[in-house]
């Protein structure tokens, strides 16, 4: 049983893929600008054929599975402890995030851009290197791909200043 979002996700990616099929890429980019992951599951939907949500769960499962490598080598940067790390792994088995990440929700792709910049400051903190920059920009590109924190300031300043 899907959320009630997870719905909404669906449709707007069901009728983006429409643009697809279609050729209208001007039209695709610019619908759904709330919603930029929309798109990627639209991509999907598209290539494979199937407009189901079940079609999109291989890119869920990279993006978490991603997010535990990413979580655990910074954990084992920061710690240099391997018991530590793989506890630290447990955090994407609560069932609020593992639920999250076989949705069609933007959660997964919000906690991988935090897990590609704690990575990056683990990088930079303890290996004294600026590639930990890299790995910062990855994670700030991926916030701003999908609009996350602008919501979250649209929603404070809309409740704070109205």
């Amino acid at each position: 049983n899907f959320s009630r979002d997870s719905t909404l996700y669906h449709l707007e990616a069901s009728n983006a893929s429409i643009f697809l099929r279609n050729s209208q890429w001007l039209d695709w980019w610019s619908a759904y600008g709330g919603h930029q992951h929309v798109k990627l599951i639209s991509l999907v939907y598209w290539t494979t054929g199937h407009e189901t949500p079940i079609s999109f769960e291989i890119i869920n499962g990279l993006v978490w599975s991603s997010s535990i490598i990413l979580l655990y080598k910074s954990s084992k940067l920061i710690f240099n402890n391997s018991i530590v790390s793989a506890i630290s792994v447990l955090f994407f088995f609560q069932p609020s995030i593992l639920m999250s990440s076989a949705q069609l929700l933007r959660d997964p792709f919000f906690i991988l851009g935090i897990c590609f910049m704690f990575y990056g400051w683990a990088i930079l903190k303890k290996n004294k290197n600026n590639s930990g920059i890299i790995f910062i920009l990855i994670g700030s590109i991926i916030f701003y791909i999908i609009n996350y924190f602008f919501d979250i300031y649209k929603l404070a300043r809309r409740k704070y200043l109205d």
